[in-house]
């Protein structure tokens, strides 16, 4: 059986796992299903049960509830001549292993560890208490960004960890969306933080294909710098006291400096304008 461990009670409405590498000759499978309490999807790779391959599993009415229950179950024979291990791995498609709770949209839980069957020897134990702590998991380039991760696990994927222990209950991580930047690129960030550098902000869940953001550049207002499309800066005003300079940012490693005089006229036209 794959059982599902935890060091306390849980309810879990999805599971996904996998095999790491082994010598298919080693075992063979006979019959295998799913430990479903109630109805349920499954979301088998090509050639599940197999080398590298993995499994998703989702209930659809009654979840999985407990410390210690088994999700999925093999029969087989076992066919080694030398001592070798059947190992549970993450779902190779996703480099995921572990569980989702019952929320719309899931939180997840990865896995702390992943136990083997022995094969002509002892397997391989597992105890989640064994593992580092976990905690909520900000990943900013996700729309349903909080996931439960290790510290390291989080780091990796470019997150925030928000420390051990900590949850996603309560929606703990700011929303993200489309931010739209200097020539039309865009890139997925929170509000704040596409404010502080950015075109506009298209909105908490817009994704960068939705945006379909403009090509805008630097536009000198005066002094100040603002990011517009050519049309939208040169509406309005007049150079030198409104201008757009394509290819050129107002942010960034080396903005434009709207500062600096950006085009040639007289003393008495300047004068001119504050009398």
């Amino acid at each position: 059986f794959v059982i599902s461990a935890w060091g306390e009670e849980k309810e879990w409405c999805g599971t996904e796992f996998g095999f790491g590498d082994f010598d298919p000759y080693n075992f063979v499978f006979s019959t295998f299903g799913t430990c479903a309490p109630g109805g349920f999807l499954e979301i088998p790779t090509d050639y599940w049960p197999g080398p590298n391959e993995g499994i998703g599993l989702v209930t659809t009415d009654v979840s999985w509830s407990g410390d210690f229950q088994p999700v999925y179950y093999f029969e087989g024979y076992a066919y080694a001549y030398l001592p070798a291990t059947l190992p549970l791995d993450v779902d190779p498609p996703t480099g995921f292993g572990g569980w989702g709770n019952c929320d719309t949209p899931p939180v997840e839980y990865a896995a702390t560890c992943f136990g083997a069957m022995g094969l002509q020897q002892a397997g391989a134990y597992c105890c989640p208490d064994d593992g580092p702590p976990t905690g909520a998991c900000c990943i900013s380039d996700d729309i349903e960004n909080c996931q439960i991760l290790t510290e390291d696990a989080c780091l990796s994927a470019g997150g925030e960890y928000l420390g051990d222990d900590t949850t996603c209950d309560g929606d703990p991580c700011p929303g993200t969306g489309a931010c739209c930047k200097a020539g039309g690129e865009c890139e997925i960030m929170t509000q704040s933080d596409c404010e502080a550098i950015s075109y506009e902000y298209q909105g908490d869940g817009i994704t960068c294909v939705a945006a379909e953001c403009p090509v805008v550049w630097a536009c000198c207002i005066a002094d100040e710098c603002v990011l517009k499309t050519e049309e939208d800066c040169d509406d309005g005003g007049e150079a030198p006291w409104q201008t757009w300079f394509e290819g050129e940012d107002c942010y960034g490693d080396d903005p434009i400096d709207c500062t600096v005089p950006i085009d040639e006229t007289s003393w008495g036209t300047i004068k001119s304008i504050y009398r």
